[in-house]
């Protein structure tokens, strides 16, 4: 019987408070290496870290060196000051774009056969309007910006799914907790 593939998880935006705590489960499981990807390094844990920014293109060539990535956690967040003025921002919203883009241009070639993009309620518009809950995708867009933002993660979706699509025939993209995956 041969041994078990390895599993390498990519968990981007690692220094992040989402990033490292998905750092640290998945350094608790076994069977599991983890790489974090942040501009600083995560605090408290002992994965491998690859500093990198991931609104610079170059981030694209260091994440295609890694060794091949099985899953990906993406908590990377860009936040510009001001929490109504920054979600309101086109800049932002372009800029978390191309760091989806980048990351997932970055890992065309991996054998990624499982990603969890996390995000919170301000994709459904809480800080600026009282939400229903749950928040469901298939409800109506935000009538503001925002929606370009949603809109734009939601291509980030398209895109990965077509790399997937490229290698295995079939995306698979869900919200199931990567550990419970092979």
């Amino acid at each position: 019987m041969s041994p078990p593939a390895p599993r390498r998880i990519l968990i981007a935006g690692a220094s992040g408070v989402v990033g490292q705590a998905a750092v640290r489960h998945f350094e608790a499981l076994q069977g599991w290496e983890v790489i974090g990807l942040s501009r600083r390094p995560p605090q408290g844990v002992s994965a491998t870290h690859l500093a990198a920014d991931l609104s610079d293109p170059a981030c694209i060539a260091q994440i295609q060196a890694l060794p091949p990535i099985t899953h990906v956690v993406y908590a990377a967040l860009y936040e510009a000051p001001g929490l109504l003025e920054g979600w309101r921002s086109a800049e932002q919203m372009q800029r978390n774009d191309t760091m989806l883009a980048h990351c997932l241009e970055g890992l065309e070639a991996h054998p990624v056969g499982h990603v969890s993009l996390l995000q919170g309620t301000k994709a459904y518009g809480a800080h600026i309007h009282p939400m229903r809950i749950p928040g469901l995708e298939r409800r109506p867009a935000i009538p503001t910006t925002i929606s370009t933002g949603c809109r734009k993660i939601a291509s980030g979706r398209r895109l990965l799914g077509r790399a997937l699509a490229r290698r295995s025939g079939v995306p698979r993209l869900s919200s199931d907790r990567a550990s419970e995956r092979p």
